[in-house]
């Protein structure tokens, strides 16, 4: 029987784990952010580690076949099999099945994808917008990446059939209903214009990027500079980008935030922090302009270590 040098094994090794495992061992959890909606990477995390774990357990079954093993495994007749060709294509054959099948879609994590993330200096240069396009642009997704028509039919797959979507499915699909209400008339195809649908945004403080924005629209600010005194007027947007940034830095320096981190406890802890003085506000508001600040840091900023 020929020998087998380690090098050969070596190649064999990876040829067998290739053909029975495909391009899983490549497959890494996507980098999304915190955006806007639900943030939950942990469900990639779920797979990642059921895929680790595979991948051992396939890598520790071939090492421990002896020499004469490992070459009967080879030399196996495919319309013939071995014992030992039998046993490597029954070995975790059942999980690697659900791990295939349940690998998440893009969105399963968060909307915070970055290869989903809307065109914002395309769309802050339109004179208009579908329901559709607002909607979508208003959790910072590129509407292309969602038709209507799938909207829909999710919503159809709900109500019929009780089907459990994603969360943050179901948050775009809450929102969906939202625009529905306040422009019924523009649903589907009609016009929005960025004056109506920003001023909308304004009124109910919707959570929406700090990145979309309008070249056509009029802030509260720019609108009421020829009020009188007595009306509380909202800050200009360079007031607020300023706030933002020192809200961000002592979010660093007080309670350890690092904007780079996957999931971060920041939020919810200076939402408590607020509550205990008798201020009530959001994780969504917190998480909004901890984003906002954290935009202006430079890119070779590194925290300290600790």
């Amino acid at each position: 029987m020929t020998q087998f040098n380690q090098f050969d094994r070596n190649v064999q090794t990876e040829k067998l784990l290739k053909k029975k495992l495909g391009k899983l061992p490549d497959w890494k959890p996507p980098p999304i952010y915190e955006s806007i909606g639900p943030f939950e990477p942990a469900v990639f995390d779920r797979i990642e580690r059921g895929i680790s774990e595979v991948v051992e357990t396939c890598q520790n079954w071939l090492a421990a076949l002896n020499e004469d093993e490992f070459k009967a495994l080879i030399d196996s007749d495919p319309l013939n099999p071995n014992q030992f060709e039998l046993s490597w294509e029954e070995l975790r054959k059942n999980e690697i099945r659900r791990i295939r099948e349940s690998n998440p879609p893009w969105y399963a994590g968060g909307f915070g994808h970055p290869d989903y993330i809307a065109d914002f200096s395309y769309w802050s240069q339109s004179p208009h917008y579908t329901n559709h396009e607002a909607l979508m642009l208003s959790v910072g997704i590129e509407p292309t990446h969602f038709s209507s028509g799938q909207l829909v039919a999710m919503e159809e797959r709900v109500k019929k059939n009780g089907k459990e979507l994603w969360a943050p499915l179901h948050y775009l699909l809450r929102r969906k209903e939202q625009f529905r209400r306040q422009f019924p008339i523009d649903y589907g195809q009609g016009r929005i214009l960025p004056q109506r649908l920003f001023s909308w945004f304004e009124l109910i403080e919707l959570d929406i990027p700090f990145e979309f924005t309008s070249r056509y629209f009029k802030s509260t600010q720019e609108q009421s500079n020829n009020t009188v005194s007595e009306i509380p007027k909202r800050p200009h947007k360079r007031e607020l980008d300023t706030v933002a940034q020192l809200f961000t830095v002592m979010a660093i320096d007080y309670y350890g935030y690092r904007p780079d981190a996957a999931r971060s406890p920041t939020p919810k802890e200076i939402v408590e922090a607020a509550a205990k003085v008798g201020i009530e506000i959001s994780d969504d508001t917190v998480r909004k302009y901890l984003r906002l600040g954290a935009s202006f840091i430079s890119p070779d900023w590194k925290p300290d270590e600790f």
